[in-house]
């Protein structure tokens, strides 16, 4: 099988995931695996870019963490310069 099957596989598997999400957060945790696995990574972090603020708030880390990284964090944030 070809990389493009794997890819198109991880990316099926992804919708059928989040379509099957019933909190916020599982829709976020799921995203971040599936493009993961779609990547070929061990790490996947989904973030939402807040305008107003100039900065992207992590909403969900995913996969191999760091130590002491949460899985939800409350307040980690990046500043982002346009």
């Amino acid at each position: 099988m070809g990389e493009d099957d794997t890819r198109l596989r991880a990316v099926v598997s992804l919708a059928q995931t989040m379509a099957a999400a019933y909190t916020p957060r599982e829709s976020w945790r799921a995203a971040a695996l599936g493009a993961c696995e779609a990547l070929g990574g061990s790490f996947a972090a989904l973030s939402v870019w807040e305008r107003d603020r100039g900065r992207l708030r992590v909403l969900v880390n995913a996969g191999q963490r760091a130590e002491g990284e949460e899985e939800f964090p409350e307040e980690e944030a990046y500043p982002v310069h346009e």
